[in-house]
């Protein structure tokens, strides 16, 4: 499958939707958000997420990173991308808090419980 997701546009989206977030707007970014969930390739995804982290300033959009999709990125791609999540959240204490919001979703047993040991103690 071809990613047509460039840098800049994973960027642009991910500022956009942390906007609506934010603002509660409504436009269609958080639509745009779902689908490239589905469409992008993982690498894409995991791109996506950080610009996310890396622009968003309340627990609401870290929240909504974590349900939306790191969620979906770690239920599908997790044994993939765990070792990752566990290096983010080491390294940076908002990604960490993003991943304290996580559920379980699709996410396996095993990469959950190495998730959940990340997210304890987050408020």
């Amino acid at each position: 499958m071809k990613d047509d997701w460039s840098e800049d546009r994973v960027s642009q989206l991910a500022t956009a939707w942390l906007a609506e977030i934010a603002s509660s707007a409504g436009d269609d970014t958080g639509q745009q958000v779902v689908m490239m969930n589905f469409t992008a390739s993982a690498s894409t995804q995991w791109a996506f997420i950080g610009a996310c982290v890396a622009d968003a300033h309340t627990d609401e959009q870290l929240g909504a990173i974590a349900a939306g999709p790191l969620e979906h990125l770690m239920g599908k791609f997790g044994t993939d991308y765990i070792d990752r999540v566990e290096a983010c959240a080491d390294a940076d204490p908002r990604f960490r808090a993003a991943v304290g919001h996580m559920w379980q979703y699709r996410i396996t047993d095993d990469v959950c419980s190495r998730l959940q040991a990340l997210g304890a103690g987050v408020q």
